[in-house]
């Protein structure tokens, strides 16, 4: 699945399932696995369209902070937000 790169402006973007699988590059059922067993940081939004959603600025430190990211762009904004 191809990873999809986000602009630094679009951090505090709300994101749900589908958007963490696209912009992390799994399948929707694995960001599904990882809040059902309690990985994924509290939402930060109860109802975006009818489900949970949260910053994007904090799926990408949950993600850098737990080795989850393995494109080199994402990594890089990681580091950016991470500096910041």
């Amino acid at each position: 699945m191809p990873l999809q790169s986000v602009p630094m402006d679009d951090l505090d973007d709300p994101v749900g399932a589908s958007e963490i699988a696209t912009r992390l590059g799994v399948q929707r059922p694995t960001v599904h696995k990882w809040r059902q067993r309690g990985l994924l940081p509290t939402a930060e939004y109860e109802s975006v369209n009818g489900a949970r959603a949260w910053r994007w600025s904090t799926i990408l430190r949950w993600a850098g902070d737990s080795d989850r990211i393995t494109d080199a762009k994402l990594v890089a904004e990681y580091r950016k937000l991470v500096k910041a």
